[in-house]
């Protein structure tokens, strides 16, 4: 079609738009791996109070008791005039399970009000859409959640996930990271040295995470595999470097399977932390 003032103008307009938002995100990135640099441990943190000098060791735990339901009907039983997602729901739970965990194994209440109001959590995003989704590949870049420490009741913290999660898809975080995971690829091999140097500061900031949290659709039906039924899946997150704890819940079939695995110099017992944040889902059903 020909080029009119009209279009001229509408894409002008969308370009600056898009430039804007590009620079507010990278702008928004560079401040939370600012602040990832920056940011301290802890010590009456208890997740955090060993991590510091890590082990080869690694521990897990799991459940599979969740379904998807449930979890749907817990993102809809939310406050009154806000939405929240599968995804924040999982967050939350996760948030009010450390809050319990570190309240149970501080040394006195003043200790655990010493605690930090939050804790740095990972969390992968599938930047994949429509045709992408057939193909064997993956696209994947990271947002950085600090998750609230405020209470050990998901249902009181999950406005606070929303919010943190709001940002997320506001700033375009997701696609920010991917992109510069690809710009840092790139300069890896063509420069090794400066490749090197920004892998060092990549690594400085992740060692700053708590938490590594991922949440993995499945397939909605079971599947067969040489004429057999294939029951339930159970995978494992590798957390980032540094990073000493990685989530995972997975669905499949209507079920959601939560996986746990922890740095053995964190804890010596996943299960208690798992069975905290699982039964968080129970906080829903009590307003």
């Amino acid at each position: 079609p020909p080029l009119t003032v009209a279009r001229v103008a509408r894409g002008a307009v969308l370009g600056a738009a898009t430039g804007v938002m590009l620079v507010a995100s990278l702008g928004f990135v560079g401040l939370e791996v600012a602040r990832l640099l920056l940011v301290g441990r802890k010590p009456a943190f208890l997740l955090t109070r060993m991590a510091q000098k890590g082990s080869r060791r690694r521990v897990c735990a799991w459940d599979d008791t969740l379904t998807v339901h449930a979890m749907k009907v817990a993102a809809h039983s939310g406050h009154k005039g806000s939405r929240f997602t599968v995804n924040d729901v999982a967050l939350a739970m996760v948030a009010a399970g450390v809050r319990s965990f570190n309240d149970a194994r501080a040394a006195n209440i003043q200790a655990a009000k010493k605690a930090p109001s939050t804790v740095i959590a990972a969390v992968p995003i599938n930047l994949r859409k429509g045709e992408e989704l057939r193909a064997l590949r993956n696209k994947w870049g990271f947002a950085v959640v600090g998750l609230p420490l405020t209470s050990s009741s998901a249902r009181s913290v999950i406005p606070q996930v929303g919010r943190a999660m709001n940002y997320v898809k506001l700033f375009m975080e997701g696609e920010v990271s991917y992109r510069a995971t690809l710009v840092i690829a790139m300069i890896d091999q063509k420069f090794k040295r400066l490749g090197a140097v920004i892998r060092w500061i990549s690594s400085l900031a992740t060692a700053r995470l708590t938490l590594c949290v991922s949440n993995v659709p499945g397939p909605a039906e079971p599947l067969h595999l040489e004429g057999c039924t294939v029951t339930n899946l159970l995978g494992f997150l590798p957390p980032p470097p540094g990073c000493r704890i990685g989530v995972a819940l997975c669905s499949y079939a209507g079920k959601i399977t939560f996986t746990l695995s922890s740095d053995a110099a964190v804890m010596r017992n996943p299960k208690d932390l798992t069975d905290r944040i699982v039964g968080g889902l129970g906080d829903f059903a009590h307003p």
